[in-house]
């Protein structure tokens, strides 16, 4: 990203989350893959950066494309309150953890790439006192998703510092 703090504003982690399915969507579709993009319930608020999260999607989704079943799906799916996941039909993993520690042991147990894409992904996470959470997805395949603090109904047109949390390694 850069070497500033980061601002963090209200937006849509739908609208995040389709942006950032649309960008990848060629290369999933290339590789023998359908993707889908689910959401039941509207606009979703969250206090964030659509830049550093749409980052951290596009780097699940490509371990979706990299790690997913050939003729199989990738799915986005954002739900309330404010969860975002990156679902795929592939091997799966033989886990379900949550938090900073989920990231690192998944990324030191691949057997292809660097696992920098996963890591990016838990500091994207910190950046916005986001869990992570990585589970088996029921009939094979893996679920990693982004579950954000909601968007408090005063914060419309809030500007965040997000100072506290470094950047820098982004």
């Amino acid at each position: 990203l850069a070497a500033e703090p980061t601002a963090l504003v209200r937006l849509d982690l739908v609208t995040v989350g389709l942006r950032a399915l649309a960008q990848d969507a060629p290369m999933a579709i290339a590789a023998g893959l359908e993707v889908e993009f689910r959401n039941e319930e509207g606009p979703i608020p969250v206090i964030g950066s659509a830049q550093a999260i749409g980052i951290a999607l596009s780097n699940l989704i490509r371990n979706a494309v990299q790690h997913g079943a050939k003729g199989g799906r990738i799915i986005v799916d954002v739900q309330r309150p404010a969860r975002i996941a990156v679902i795929d039909e592939g091997e799966g993993i033989a886990c379900a953890v949550v938090g900073a520690g989920a990231i690192t042991s998944i990324a030191r147990a691949q057997n292809s790439g660097t696992g920098l894409g996963l890591t990016i992904v838990a500091q994207v996470a910190a950046l916005h006192k986001a869990k992570v959470s990585i589970e088996e997805t029921p009939g094979g395949g893996t679920t990693v998703a982004l579950i954000f603090p909601p968007a408090g109904e005063g914060a419309e047109g809030e500007v965040v510092s997000a100072e506290s949390t470094s950047a820098e390694s982004l």
